[in-house]
């Protein structure tokens, strides 16, 4: 398995129960990296590779505000690292 870092600058204008901010997809599964909110629990959702993977954490979600976000992981330790703005 890889290792990978995907960042993205983002501001929300509406929720609906899971937006997906980031997917990307290989020739053997349809999702194999997906970066979402799970709104309204206000959680930064991540599924990775074929959903061996998975990570969440809450952030403090505001609509029409910028937030910053960076995801890091090392699936070779199973290691994952999410940043949300300064937390």
């Amino acid at each position: 398995h890889p290792q990978w870092t995907v960042c993205v600058r983002l501001r929300l204008f509406h929720l609906s129960r899971l937006n997906t901010i980031f997917s990307y997809t290989t020739g053997e599964h349809y999702q194999e990296i997906m970066l979402g909110i799970d709104w309204p629990q206000s959680n930064l959702r991540l599924e990775c590779c074929k959903y061996t993977g998975f990570m969440e954490m809450a952030v403090p979600l505001r609509l029409y505000t910028w937030h910053q976000i960076c995801l890091s992981a090392d699936m070779t330790k199973d290691v994952q690292y999410m940043i949300f703005d300064d937390l």
